[in-house]
């Protein structure tokens, strides 16, 4: 198992997990990456954890709190969770403190590619509603090596190359025209270095320094990593656990160096915005794009769910049962709630997170994951239907179906910012991915060219 990528992913799984005591259901909506972070749609964020007392739209149902002092019931809004302050928002008195305390809660930052920024920050290369980002005050941008090797490809540039130009100005212009209240930003650096070349670095890659170094005097920029403990000592023998690493955020200081602040509170919330509402063949199109990325990351969540799952099984319950690891041919033997989850992330993350495996469960638990399971590949085979149909519509279509499919798509990119890529018609990457892949569908060979699409 590999020591630099293995463990990082496994601190960020469990972090998703709920701890005992338990007092809250599984979780089966759970969204994670595969570099193993939990991603929370914003309609999921923003339901309530628990009513109210009284509480409904109706500001008359809310009179006992209305009734209190205005500097107490503004001091009691300081309590208040997102959920509760989104729903707060709705009553007209505590509407503009709610909103404030909503946006600028320290525990919920909003995601967001860096690639987007570079591609040009364009509507048509996102999913997300960018009249959204307006609002939000705390972004988390990701940044991972293949993103970095996109930027080589696309600069035409050699494996060790000049990064002079990094993330500089350009890319804050971008983010203040698309992010204009922020006023946090935190670098995730989803991936520690592999490559010789770059353990020159230091932890933190150029590119990202070249954008914390050049960012806004207003705006509070960082860059996150998971880390060993032991960087920079001898490595200590056998497997790492969980407990080496810790999240380490990094803030430039004199001399070009960085200056690494320990993180104790490494489990914010990361949120992911409204879906854009496009319309049109376009739209269409992009809807089952969002369905189906959503659903490999519940497909990604119920592997680390599952773990959490047999700690509740044998834990969760008036006697609690200590039970033996259920994997052959390891001893452990786990005596207390919350033993599993460490032990699962630590010995058997490959098996758990990468290949989804559910032997080790019990029978009615493994029974229930599975029906999980297929209701998920039941929802991509619906996606796959619905797609399948626009494309075997310009596949078996002739020359005038072709046409009628091509003027509506961009007549939309032409007309609907929310399709603009930079350019416009048959230049757009829109059109141009798309007809890649009809002829791909129509030759089955490889297609030549595909574009990441944000979200």
């Amino acid at each position: 198992m590999s020591y630099i990528v293995e463990y990082p992913n496994a601190c960020r799984s469990i972090a998703a997990l709920s701890k005992p005591p338990w007092t809250k259901p599984l979780n089966w909506s759970l969204e994670m990456t595969k570099d193993g972070e939990e991603h929370i749609p914003f309609h999921l964020y923003i339901q309530s954890e628990f009513d109210l007392p009284g509480f409904s739209s109706q500001h008359s149902s809310f009179s006992g709190f209305s009734r209190l002092p205005v500097e107490l019931q503004f001091r009691i809004l300081t309590f208040c969770s997102g959920p509760t302050l989104y729903q707060l928002m709705r009553i007209p008195f505590h509407r503009n403190e709610a909103a404030k305390l909503f946006w600028e809660d320290p525990n919920a930052y909003y995601v967001i590619s860096s690639r987007w920024f570079v591609d040009g920050g364009h509507p048509g290369f996102t999913l997300y509603d960018t009249s959204f980002m307006a609002h939000v005050q705390n972004v988390e941008i990701k940044y991972s090596r293949d993103f970095m090797m996109h930027l080589l490809l696309m600069r035409g540039t050699s494996p060790a190359p000049d990064y002079s130009r990094g993330l500089g100005r350009e890319f804050w212009n971008i983010f203040r025209r698309r992010f204009p209240a922020a006023k946090k930003v935190v670098f995730n650096q989803t991936r520690t270095a592999l490559l010789n070349y770059e353990r020159e670095w230091g932890p933190v890659c150029p590119f990202l320094g070249k954008a914390v170094r050049t960012c806004p005097s207003d705006i509070d920029a960082s860059v996150f990593i998971w880390m060993s403990k032991s960087a920079g000592t001898p490595r200590r023998i056998g497997n790492p656990v969980v407990n080496d690493f810790h999240g380490v955020f990094h803030r430039p200081i004199e001399n070009g160096e960085w200056e690494g602040v320990i993180s104790s509170r490494v489990e914010w919330k990361r949120i992911m915005m409204p879906p854009k509402d496009c319309q049109g063949p376009v739209g269409e199109w992009e809807r089952w794009e969002y369905q189906d990325r959503k659903i490999t990351r519940q497909i990604y969540g119920l592997s680390i769910l599952s773990i959490e799952a047999l700690d509740r099984y044998y834990f969760d319950k008036k006697d609690p049962m200590p039970f033996h690891c259920p994997f052959s041919g390891c001893e452990a033997y786990l005596r207390k709630p919350g033993q599993w989850t460490l032990h699962a992330a630590e010995t058997h993350y490959q098996l758990l997170f990468k290949r989804r495996e559910l032997d080790f469960l019990p029978d009615d638990l493994r029974k229930e994951f599975e029906e999980r399971y297929k209701e998920l590949n039941r929802q991509r085979e619906e996606v796959i239907k619905h797609r399948e149909q626009t494309i075997k519509a310009w596949v078996k279509g002739d020359s005038e179906k072709r046409g009628q499919i091509q003027r509506e798509w961009v007549h939309q990119i032409d007309h609907d910012e929310k399709c603009y890529t930079g350019k416009k018609g048959v230049e757009s990457i829109l059109w141009y991915s798309f007809m890649q892949l009809m002829s791909w569908k129509r030759d089955m060979g490889e297609p030549l060219f595909t574009f990441h699409m944000e979200g």
